[in-house]
């Protein structure tokens, strides 16, 4: 149990990352609920002097909506996360199931809230991992596990650096098939020299990504192209199917009417030849046969 803002959480599970342990916690009497939070404890203490002035100074801001604060219980320093649910966005890019837009966008919402947030550096970049970002309902969101590769505050990571990294990933086919102009340049320049601010590189990427959906949002790959041909043609061998499928259908009831309509000449014919046939003199009627002997 862990006593924190004002409130009692009890552990779910836990996972063992080292140095770190991953508390998955629910707040107390909420069982059905499910794990909402996520709390990383720290014991090393080298590494909880770097991380306190940090996170203390995070929590006094109260810019970061999904961090809940820090504090220190039984030796232990603990950082306390909201955790959300989603699809990784990695599994999301290995499997290609994302249009241009869609990543545009999801790029473009990271950089929003990196940039309301204002985190130190190293947490931008941590924050700019594929492998923790989080995509539900087309937005992007975080799992704060990532923390546990990052947190080791060694030099200075730059969140221009990450970024191009980012892109990279991101639009992996596209700059093997098209190389991008808009997107080339943006790479180039992330990867200069001189370290660029968040706002900075925040107005750089909205002035491009106009530029970047243009250049990108017609390319399909041939793969893809052949595939849309091939569904394409085979929607429209149903189409033929289906309609040669009404045709015999309505040729075989026209074929059972005509069948059945000389069928039925057939039986009347074949009960007037078995009948008994009249003929008529005056007011008399007669058999044929009586009507032979008449003559006679």
């Amino acid at each position: 149990m862990l006593n924190a803002f004002g409130r009692q959480f009890e552990t779910v599970y836990c996972d063992w990352t080292q140095p770190v342990r991953v508390l998955n916690c629910r707040e107390q009497g909420k069982a059905a609920a499910g794990a909402k939070y996520l709390f990383l404890e720290f014991s090393d203490s080298e590494q909880v002097k770097k991380l306190l002035p940090y996170f203390y100074q995070l929590e006094k801001d109260k810019r970061w909506e999904d961090y809940l604060g820090c504090f220190v219980e039984k030796k232990a320093f603990y950082i306390a996360f909201i955790k959300h649910a989603g699809e990784s966005l990695w599994e999301m890019l290995k499997a290609e199931s994302l249009s241009v837009g869609n990543r545009l966008f999801l790029i473009h919402d990271v950089l929003q809230k990196l940039l309301c947030w204002k985190l130190p550096s190293f947490l931008e970049a941590g924050l700019l991992e594929e492998k923790f970002i989080l995509v539900a309902d087309g937005h992007a969101f975080f799992d704060y596990k990532w923390v546990v590769s990052v947190l080791q505050v060694k030099g200075e990571q730059r969140t221009d650096y990450r970024l191009a990294d980012f892109l990279e990933e991101m639009f992996q086919g596209e700059l093997r098939r098209l190389k991008p102009p808009a997107l080339m340049t943006l790479l180039a320049w992330l990867r200069s020299e001189k370290p660029k601010e968040l706002l900075e590189i925040y107005d750089r990427w909205s002035q491009c990504r106009s530029l970047l959906e243009q250049e990108m949002e017609n390319d399909e790959p041939l793969l893809e192209k052949w595939k849309a041909g091939l569904l394409a043609r085979a929607e429209l061998f149903q189409g033929i199917l289906k309609a040669g499928a009404a045709a015999m259908i309505y040729l075989a009831l026209l074929v059972s009417l005509a069948a059945g309509h000389k069928k039925l000449e057939q039986e009347e014919a074949k009960k007037i030849e078995e009948g008994v046939k009249f003929t008529q003199i005056g007011v008399l009627e007669l058999t044929s046969e009586e009507s032979s002997t008449e003559e006679d």
